[in-house]
């Protein structure tokens, strides 16, 4: 009787640490979820980021020719229209709520609209007057600072996305790992299980036998009496 009590104790035992361990299981594979995705929305921002810069880095060059060249095909070929990256800057907006805490896509929506006002005015500037002209070389100017102060902010945006992706890489790899340990621990547990339920099969079925042959013995002793 007693180890027919421990081996129930030990069952139930078993059973609580397999629910718990399945519950630690179901969130490590969450967790393992949610480091892809933020690795995958990174990298995206990544992406989309590299894409702006060059596409803005590709338009200064292209006013700089048109005013030296007056070259209008050219700069038709070249320059990259303010709709063909605002779908990366929508793109940066959708993924906002998860982008890196000094990264604002709504601060570079602002400058980059500022960017190309200063394209259009420029440009303006070139078509209707002397290239020469103190107005041009000024607006050159105020377009290169706000240049460099976009470039700086996506450089830093595009630093601490790549901080971002390392950082969700390691986490990526520690849930694996504990996901592994507690794969083992799992089936062990189960093995255990499994191996209690054999030997109380064995002990029950050893009882049943050892009580069948004393009533086959207490039946012959009773027929022949």
């Amino acid at each position: 009787v007693r180890s027919s009590q421990i081996i129930k104790i030990a069952l139930g035992t078993a059973i609580i640490l397999i629910i718990y361990i399945c519950f630690v299981f179901f969130t490590q594979m969450q967790n393992l979820g949610n480091s892809v995705d933020a690795m995958t929305a990174s990298n995206k921002r990544l992406f989309e980021l590299e894409k702006i810069l060059f596409a803005l880095t590709s338009n200064e060059s292209s006013v700089r020719t048109f005013i030296i060249t007056g070259d209008r095909e050219y700069l038709e070929k070249r320059f990259y229209k303010k709709s063909t990256i605002q779908p990366q800057l929508d793109r940066l907006t959708k993924f906002g709520a998860k982008s890196a805490h000094n990264f604002n896509p709504d601060t570079l929506q602002k400058l980059v609209n500022l960017r190309y006002e200063l394209f259009d005015e420029c440009l303006y500037a070139a078509i209707n007057v002397d290239s020469k002209d103190p107005q041009i070389k000024f607006l050159l100017i105020k377009g290169d600072k706000l240049s460099d102060k976009i470039r700086e902010y996506i450089y830093s945006s595009l630093e601490n996305e790549a901080t971002n992706v390392n950082h969700y890489a390691i986490d990526h790899r520690y849930e694996i790992q504990t996901s592994i340990i507690t794969s083992f621990l799992l089936v062990t547990i189960a093995l255990f299980i499994l191996l209690l339920s054999v030997g109380r099969m064995k002990t029950d079925l050893s009882s049943l036998t050892s009580l069948n042959d004393e009533l086959q013995f207490m039946n012959y002793n009773f027929n022949n009496a």
